[in-house]
């Protein structure tokens, strides 16, 4: 479950040349290697600059571009390169769902010069009040 904390319905896939390799080199096992090969066939640009880029994960692009679907339409390429984006864009998921079902709220905030991030928060139901003039019973 992608949680389109950034929107990439209008972001290029070519967005993809942006990220540096150390980057690059995390990909392999947190994208969806079918939708990935759909958009890498579409783009073999990109293709290229990941193999390029970051030789270590050449291979692993290699064998996700050979099992890949070769007759996509142009609109399950959109799809896929969204579907990839939005793995990277939700790196951190499996964080996320673990502070979720902690019972943890989010939001998304605008960080000055660092751009979107989430923080969260947990609210704690009080059991018992007392006033700070009261002294606790020992």
């Amino acid at each position: 479950m992608a949680l389109n904390w950034i929107d990439v319905k209008n972001l290029p896939f070519n967005s993809l040349l942006l990220l540096e390799r150390a980057q690059l080199s995390w990909l392999p096992g947190w994208l969806p290697e079918p939708e990935l090969g759909i958009a890498l066939r579409a783009n073999p640009v990109i293709a290229w600059y990941l193999c390029n880029k970051c030789p270590e994960i050449r291979q692993w692009v290699e064998r996700v571009l050979a099992k890949s679907d070769p007759g996509a339409s142009a609109v399950q390429v959109r799809q896929a390169e969204m579907d990839v984006m939005n793995a990277i864009n939700d790196r951190d998921q499996g964080w996320h769902q673990f502070l979720v079902n902690q019972g943890y709220q989010w939001s998304r905030f605008e960080e000055p010069g660092d751009g979107t991030k989430r923080k969260y928060w947990k609210t704690i139901p009080v059991t018992k009040t007392f006033s700070l003039w009261e002294r606790p019973a020992m």
